[in-house]
C-alpha cells in the first residue's frame, strides 16, 4: 500500500512546480518521499521507471533504494493485478536508471566518450593507486621546475615561501591540498587562472575592491545590520520603564549612530569602514528604582551581545588600505607561484592517467561536463539535450553530498534545472 504522508510531505509529492529541493532532518522520510514522488508520477501520469534518473551517494544506497521501488511496486501490484502499466513497471525498475553520479558518468563516457577523444576502454583508478600516481608525477613536476629555475621568478618565490631551506613536504601538501579541493570546481584550470588574474592586484586602492576585502565587508554588513536590528529593540525596551530609559537611552543611541556610521562606512569602502571603528558603547547609567527587571535583564543581554560583536569586527577590519595592499603585493608572487604550479601539475597528471587509461573519480565527472556543456558558450551540448529529453524527471537523494560539478551536471540532465528533484 502506499506510504502514509503527512500533509507538507503530500505537498511534496504532488508539487509539479518545477526544481524543487526538498530539505529535512535526518531520518524524517526524505528519501520514503523521493520514492513515493515517483511511484505517484508513475501510477497518475502513467510515466515509466525508466523515464527517471535517480542519483544517490553510494552503491549500497542506490540498490536499497532500487529494492524499496521494487517492493513498492509489488504491494501495489498485489492490490490491482489486473493494472498492465504496473506489471510492466516491475520489469523496468530493474534496467532503470538509478546509480550513484560516478556510475552514470561512467556509463555516459563508455557510451560516449569518443565525442571528445575518450577511449572507451578506460579503467577506473582505485584511491590507492591514484595516491602513489599523483605522489611520483608531483615529484617529478618539482623536479623539473628546479632544473628550470629562475631565481626573481614567482617558482622560487613560493619556495621560498614554502620550503624556507627545508625539505619540500610543505609545498608538495599545500600543491595536494588545492588541487583536491579544487576538483568541486566544473573547470578547476579556469579557476586556477582566475585567482592568478585576481592576484595581480593591478589598479586597486581600496582592499574592499580585493575579493577578499569585499567578501569580509559584507560579512561586516550582516553583522552590523543585525547589531543595529537588536539595539534598536533594546531601546524600545527602555520605554517599558523610565528609569531603564534614563540609564539605558543615551548609551543605546549613541551605540545605534555608531552602527549606522559604520553601515554608511562599508558601502564606502574598506578606509571608511575602518575608521568607523570600534562602535562606542558609552557607560550606562547606574540610578537605581527600575521597576521592570524582565526589560532591564533583556536590554543588558542585547547590547553586551552586540558589544562583542562589534569588538571582533573591528579585530577582523584592521589596518589601512595601503599597508594591507603592500602585505598583499609581497605575497602575490608566492600565490601566482603557486597557482602555476597546481595547474602543471594537474596538466602532467592528466598525462600520466592518459598514457595508462586511467581514470580517476574526478575524473568521471569533468569529462560528463565536457560531454555536456559547451565549453565556449557553457551550453547544453546536443547529447546534454538528447539525455535530458529522455528523463521526466532528474532525482537526486542526499543531495547535500553532491559539489559544484555534480550540480552541473544535473542542471544539464533536467531542462537547465527545470524538472529537477532533490532531497
Amino acid at each position: 500500500m502506499p506510504f502514509p504522508l503527512t500533509t507538507e510531505q503530500r505537498r511534496v509529492v504532488d508539487n509539479r512546480g518545477g526544481e524543487l529541493l526538498v530539505s529535512a532532518a535526518a531520518g524524517s522520510g526524505k528519501t520514503r518521499v523521493l520514492v513515493e514522488r515517483l511511484l505517484d508520477r508513475v501510477t497518475r501520469e502513467g510515466l515509466d521507471i525508466d523515464d527517471f534518473l535517480v542519483i544517490t551517494y553510494t552503491r549500497a544506497a542506490a540498490a536499497e533504494l532500487r529494492e524499496r521501488i521494487a517492493q513498492e511496486l509489488t504491494q501495489r501490484l498485489a492490490q490491482t493485478p489486473n493494472d498492465r502499466h504496473l506489471r510492466r513497471q516491475i520489469t523496468l525498475v530493474y534496467k532503470a536508471q538509478i546509480s550513484t553520479i560516478h556510475s552514470f558518468c561512467s556509463a555516459l563516457l563508455r557510451e560516449s566518450g569518443h565525442l571528445i577523444g575518450l577511449d572507451p576502454d578506460f579503467r577506473l583508478c582505485d584511491e590507492g593507486e591514484g595516491h602513489v600516481l599523483m605522489a611520483r608525477v608531483l615529484g617529478d613536476t618539482l623536479d623539473g621546475q628546479y632544473e628550470n629555475l629562475d631565481p626573481q621568478g614567482e617558482f622560487a618565490a613560493l619556495v621560498d615561501t614554502m620550503a624556507a631551506g627545508r625539505d619540500d613536504s610543505a609545498l608538495e601538501q599545500i600543491v595536494l591540498d588545492v588541487f583536491g579541493r579544487i576538483q568541486s570546481h566544473p573547470d578547476p584550470q579556469k579557476w586556477l587562472r582566475e585567482q592568478k588574474a585576481v592576484w595581480q592586484l593591478e589598479g586597486i586602492a581600496d582592499v574592499g575592491a580585493t575579493p577578499w576585502g569585499a567578501l569580509l565587508l559584507e560579512d561586516a554588513r550582516r553583522q552590523a545590520q543585525y547589531c543595529y536590528q537588536r539595539l534598536c529593540q533594546a531601546l524600545t525596551l527602555c520605554d517599558r520603564d523610565e528609569m531603564l530609559s534614563v540609564n539605558y537611552g543615551p548609551s543605546l543611541s549613541a551605540s545605534i549612530q555608531g552602527v549606522e556610521k559604520l553601515l554608511e562606512g562599508i558601502d564606502s569602502g574598506w578606509d571608511d569602514a575602518v575608521a568607523c571603528l570600534p562602535v562606542a558603547f558609552p557607560t550606562a547609567g547606574r540610578k537605581k528604582g527600575i521597576m521592570d527587571q524582565e526589560a532591564a535583564q533583556r536590554v543588558k543581554s542585547l547590547r553586551t551581545r552586540c558589544k562583542k560583536e562589534l569588538d571582533k569586527l573591528a579585530e577582523v577590519l584592521e589596518g589601512d588600505s595601503a599597508r594591507l595592499l603592500e602585505d598583499l603585493a609581497l605575497a602575490a608572487p608566492a600565490v601566482r607561484g603557486l597557482m602555476d604550479l597546481v595547474a602543471l601539475f594537474q596538466d602532467n597528471y592528466r598525462r600520466e592517467k592518459e598514457k595508462r587509461s586511467l581514470l580517476d573519480f574526478s575524473d568521471l565527472e569533468h569529462l560528463a561536463v565536457r560531454l555536456l556543456l559547451d565549453p565556449a558558450t557553457g551550453d547544453p551540448t546536443p547529447l546534454a539535450r538528447y539525455w535530458s529529453g529522455k528523463f521526466a524527471e532528474v532525482m537526486v537523494d542526499e543531495y547535500q553530498d553532491t559539489n559544484q560539478v555534480q550540480n552541473t551536471i544535473f542542471r544539464a540532465l533536467s531542462q537547465e534545472g527545470k524538472n529537477l528533484f532533490m532531497v
